[in-house]
């Protein structure tokens, strides 16, 4: 296992964000992604999921189709990620108070 990232990169964010719910395949990940309007290319997708298991964010677990992986958020990358969501949500909040998210050009009202 090798060091874990002290911050995530969006895509391994939004991976861990995408197996919270629980396991699935890289296909599958990629399903609940644009579910979020996120779009990964598959390099980007399988070098992410390469990092988080080599972090030990992620981790394979018992399939019954030998052709597909399937993934799952450890202890350690469910706590990860809610830290990176806390931070998140704190920087949303400050963007929230300056008016970012109701500035005109975003076509809500002040």
């Amino acid at each position: 296992m090798g060091p874990q990232p002290k911050t995530l990169t969006p895509a391994m964010f939004q991976i861990l964000v995408a197996l919270a719910p629980g396991p699935s395949h890289g296909y599958g990940i990629m399903l609940e992604l644009g579910e979020m309007d996120v779009k990964l290319g598959p390099g980007t997708l399988y070098r992410s999921i390469k990092q988080l298991l080599e972090a030990g964010l992620i981790a394979e677990t018992e399939t019954d189709d030998e052709r597909r992986r399937l993934y799952e958020l450890t202890d350690a990358g469910a706590e990860l990620a809610a830290a990176e969501a806390q931070r998140l949500n704190a920087l949303i909040g400050k963007a929230r108070r300056a008016g970012l998210l109701t500035h005109p050009s975003l076509g809500t009202s002040r």
